[in-house]
């Protein structure tokens, strides 16, 4: 258990960094030949934010062991509860960088992702078959 949360928890360290450096990358403006790539993904940019931030939440849930809180009488992954307000700060602090526009379709593309990859998708990797018992069980 502690090797696979371990690696879980630097594999999130890893693409959390990889998604700062494209934060800054674009916040500098040096995103012209980088994010060409983005042309060419169906739905583009709403695309890449689910999927990006998606599997962000989804390495962050599984570093963290899939804790949860329970808010309302439902329980949610504490690492999604985490992202919600980081990646709704990022996307509102481009209102102030030149370089960068905020917009509500990227805003509205993180949520999902954060929901679907980093929260359903997550319980079901958990309980694939061929994961070990004891790295399926959430410790408190």
């Amino acid at each position: 258990m502690r090797n696979y949360g371990h690696r879980m928890t630097w594999i999130a360290i890893g693409f959390g960094l990889a998604i700062l450096s494209i934060i800054l990358a674009a916040d500098l403006g040096w995103g012209g030949a980088l994010f060409d790539w983005v042309a060419c993904i169906p739905g583009r940019d709403f695309t890449a934010h689910f999927i990006l931030i998606g599997w962000l939440s989804l390495t962050v849930n599984l570093a963290l062991h899939r804790r949860s809180v329970t808010l309302a009488g439902r329980p949610f992954q504490l690492g999604s509860l985490i992202l919600i307000p980081l990646v709704t700060l990022e996307e509102l602090s481009q209102i102030w960088i030149p370089t960068r526009g905020f917009s509500l379709l990227d805003l509205a593309a993180n949520y999902p992702g954060i929901g679907l990859l980093g929260g359903l998708f997550t319980n079901w990797l958990q309980r694939k078959p061929g994961i070990p018992r004891e790295e399926r069980e959430v410790k408190s």
